[in-house]
């Protein structure tokens, strides 16, 4: 089975990739951004082993998933946020 540390690796590949797809490099954020995000991609990686480990799915799903995620196609994020509609 897969360390939480593996996941988290695994999740930050991935990430880096579909930044990119958006329009950022996430790589040359400031530190206290790099920090916030691995910190819920820690989170994110303790509730992924938590399901591997009860065999909810399996790591071949996960990678599956994973990688279909990072295939698909994003759109570029405006620099300018949208206006926030009311509802």
């Amino acid at each position: 089975m897969a360390t939480v540390k593996t996941y988290i690796q695994a999740l930050l590949d991935r990430q880096t990739i579909i930044a990119k797809k958006f329009g950022a490099d996430l790589t040359g954020a400031d530190k206290q951004t790099r920090v916030l995000n691995l910190a819920l991609l820690v989170l994110i990686a303790v509730l992924i082993k938590t399901l591997v480990d009860k065999g909810l799915i399996t790591d071949a799903e996960l990678n599956a998933t994973l990688n279909a995620a990072r295939d698909d196609a994003y759109p570029d994020e405006p620099l300018k946020p949208p206006p926030i509609e009311v509802l």
